[in-house]
Order: C-alpha cells, then structure tokens, then sequence
C-alpha cells in the first residue's frame, strides 16, 4: 500500500530568500523558517512520489530478475548529509539475498532478507570490528532492510533507474541471445530431419537406392529397425539359394512324373 502523497507547497517567490541579507531580522526569520518549511514538504512529496514509483516497479520487474547479469544491484549513496544521519552507511542493494543464508552468525534482520522470495532493498553498513580471535571468521559487512521511501532518500533516483534499465536491457540481449541459440537448433533440427539421415533433407529428393540404406545391415552397430532383421535375414537366405532349389525342383517334378507315368501303365496291363 503506497503512502498518500503530501499536499504540494505554496508556490515561494524565488526572491524573497535573496531580499532577507537587506530586510530585517524578524522578517529575514519568517522568511526563512516559512521557505524552510516550504522545501521540507516539496523534498516529502517528491520522496513518497519517487517511492511510490520504485515500488510499482519492483512488483513487475520482479518475474524478469533472475534474467539480470547480477541477482543483487548496488547503489551508491547520495553526495552529501542525509535523513536521518547516515550511521557510516556503505552503500544500498536490491535484489534476493539468499546468499546471507550461509553468514556466520547473522542477524535477525539479515535471517529475514535471507528467508525472503521477494526482492528487498537492504542498508550496507560495516560490522563492529572485534579483536577477538573467536570472531575473526565473522563478516565485516551487516544488512539492514529499509523501505523505497528510505532507498530514495538515500540515493539517486536517476542513477536507481538508469541502472534498473541498463539491467533490464541485459535481460533483453539475453534472450535474444537464447532465441536465436534455438532457433539455430530448430533448424539444424528441421535440416537432419528428426531420426537423422532416414527423412530427407529439406529441398532434397531421395531415389529408391538412397532409401534402402534403411533396410541394409549397420556393421559395427546396431541394425536401424532391429525388427525388420527376421525377415532380411530370410529374404537375403531365400535370394542367394534360389539358383540352386530352382533345377531340384524341376528334378522333383520329373521324377514324381515318371512315377505316375509307370503306375498308370502298370494298371493298364493289369
């Protein structure tokens, strides 16, 4: 739920403050107090604004961040003070922190960034350093989850978007890159034909010699349809041999004619 944007301010005549060095000192304070007071709740709205932006865009670049180069994006801090007071802060991420999981004794706050699906902005900030030699093992940088609101008014809001869309725009050439990885593939594929060398290629015209290559015997491998080796086997027995059944059975036939021929003499003389 984003927070309600603050009323804009009074419109201040950009010379008053220039006049208060000439106008006295009740009317320099009013001045300045009112402009202060002024600029204080244009920064507020500005800041929930901005906010209210950067959560919008977390919630639908959420689904496309593990295309990123980087799971965690990291932001320098704004130039100058902040508010509150920078307690010696490093610098923000945003992204998914499972990898403070494997910390050695982490935090309350770094155990629920860690447990965390979502992507969350976290406060870099240096651990106590500790002289101890039981504690030398220990990280020298802790994590702090904050808000948007608290992102924005720490860092640059151009320099938060300009790097969530130079993210965005490796996520793009990514899958460029993948599509045409399949595409190439898809092709390659549609080229060999699905059970390699048996389907044609594409644009080319197989005779009826290129097509036996299927029914021939792989030496050295396996036979390409093992359940068609029966009948080779008996088709190539029955081609070879037939030069030498065909005479006998031309002999068979005469000799099975001869013996009908004397049997029917016999009868007739008897």
């Amino acid at each position: 739920m984003t927070e309600p944007e603050p009323a804009a301010p009074p419109i201040l005549d950009p010379h008053a403050l220039e006049q208060v060095g000439s106008a006295s000192l009740d009317h320099g304070i009013s001045v300045v107090t009112w402009a202060a007071a002024a600029l204080e709740q244009e920064r507020e709205r500005l800041e929930a604004t901005e906010a209210a932006r950067l959560t919008e865009t977390l919630l639908r670049i959420e689904t496309i961040w593990r295309l990123f180069p980087s799971p965690i994006l990291t932001l320098a801090l704004r130039p100058g003070p902040t508010e509150p007071p920078a307690e010696d802060a490093l610098h923000v991420e945003i992204g998914r922190f499972a990898h403070l999981g494997p910390l050695l004794g982490p935090s309350l706050e770094e155990q629920e960034l860690a447990a965390g699906t979502k992507i969350r902005c976290a406060l870099v900030v240096p651990r106590p350093t500790n002289d101890d030699a039981r504690f030398a093992l220990l990280p020298t940088r802790g994590y702090r989850p904050i808000t948007p609101r608290e992102v924005v008014r720490r860092v640059d809001f151009g320099s938060l978007i300009q790097a969530l869309e130079t993210q965005t725009r490796a996520a793009a050439a990514r899958l460029v890159a993948e599509q045409t990885e399949l595409a190439a593939r898809a092709a390659a594929l549609e080229d060999r034909g699905a059970e390699g060398d048996l389907v044609p290629r594409r644009g080319e015209t197989r005779s009826v010699g290129r097509h036996a290559w299927a029914l021939r015997w792989n030496v050295g491998g396996r036979h390409p349809y093992p359940a068609l080796s029966p009948l080779l086997a008996l088709l190539v027995a029955g081609a070879l041999s037939f030069p030498l059944v065909l005479p006998l059975c031309f002999l068979a036939l005469l000799g099975l004619a001869a013996v009908l021929l004397i049997r029917l003499l016999w009868r007739l003389d008897h």
